[in-house]
């Protein structure tokens, strides 16, 4: 009877420590696609941001130099806007969602930024082009912020054990 209730209590240890290592892996596991996704969204965001400002920057040049982009180079700026444009679109619409609130507000701030009025077709490219380059930066420092891993409670543990033997080595009289 007694190795009976001793492989019971055994088994019911298995069991628990079965299940908590269950629920520590699925929740590592939510947390590493949850990042993941974060990342490619910032990156296609990114890169979709970097295009529109090369596409405003292809025209304000244009402009300036009075000069006529060729009909090959005006459809492929014209592709990459259309695809650009749109992801940066539904991007700001999923705002909050994917992005912290500093990308989303800036996301908006671009987007809102094509119904200001501009006297002439310059100033159009140029303060289209400044927008975009503005809100790429935001969202480069945003995303550093956002996508940072975490540090464990160890890690914290072991980085505040080295400053504190940095500060004592560096006391006068110390070596």
């Amino acid at each position: 009877m007694n190795a009976i209730l001793e492989l019971l209590k055994l088994a019911l240890v298995g069991l628990v420590s079965g299940l908590f290592s269950y629920y520590l892996s699925a929740r590592k596991h939510r947390h590493e696609k949850w990042w993941e996704l974060r990342v490619t969204a910032y990156q296609e965001l990114i890169a979709a941001l970097s295009d529109l400002h090369y596409y405003f920057e292809s025209q304000f040049r244009s402009e300036l130099s009075q000069r006529n982009i060729s009909e090959e180079k005006e459809k492929e700026l014209k592709v990459l806007w259309e695809k650009a444009y749109h992801k940066v679109r539904k991007a700001a619409d999923a705002g909050a969602f994917l992005f912290s609130t500093e990308a989303e507000m800036a996301l908006n701030t671009f987007i809102r930024g094509q119904n200001k009025h501009y006297d002439t077709s310059y100033e159009w490219l140029d303060g289209r082009c400044a927008d975009a380059m503005k809100c790429l930066d935001a969202l480069v420092s945003c995303s550093k912020a956002d996508l940072r891993l975490e540090r464990s409670f160890l890690m914290e543990y072991i980085m505040g054990y080295i400053k504190r033997l940095h500060q004592i080595a560096d006391k006068p009289g110390s070596r």
